[in-house]
């Protein structure tokens, strides 16, 4: 004979509770995993140099870019807390921007006054976004308008 017993009401709250608990749990982790890989990728970004993978997927931004009539394009982004100040020149266009930029970003900026100036580029640096109201990540744009 099956016990018509019925659960009780504090049983569920507590299933429901461990559940919760349970997916709480599961998206601090999830969380904690994407913010090592974050840490890793601006770590890599400020320390390495811009690589021929890298330099490839710029040529194929721009040429993109071209294939569509476009005159500019976001070459790179990253995370304004990267740059020495905190991403506060490039936020007010102060001249000494360049004199900011972190690891690959300051490559890009190097390679630029190398090749791409003397052929007639511009590139300018933006803040892109302003999480909570703060500067949040760069945008480093590459022209060829007159």
């Amino acid at each position: 004979m099956a016990d018509d017993t019925p659960i009780s009401a504090s049983e569920l709250r507590q299933q429901i509770a461990e559940l919760e608990a349970e997916k709480m749990r599961l998206l601090a982790e999830k969380r904690a995993k994407a913010d090592a890989a974050m840490d890793r990728m601006a770590r890599d970004f400020v320390h390495q140099h811009l690589n021929e993978e890298e330099l490839a997927e710029l040529r194929t931004k721009v040429k993109h870019a071209v294939d569509n009539g476009q005159m500019e394009v976001m070459v790179m982004r990253f995370p304004s807390r990267l740059c020495s100040d905190k991403g506060r020149a490039i936020n007010n266009a102060l001249e000494n921007w360049p004199d900011t930029l972190p690891g690959k970003a300051a490559d890009l900026y190097a390679l630029w006054e190398e090749r791409a100036r003397p052929a007639g580029y511009k590139l300018r640096a933006i803040i892109v976004d302003y999480p909570g109201g703060m500067p949040g990540d760069v945008g480093l744009f590459l022209n060829w308008s007159e």
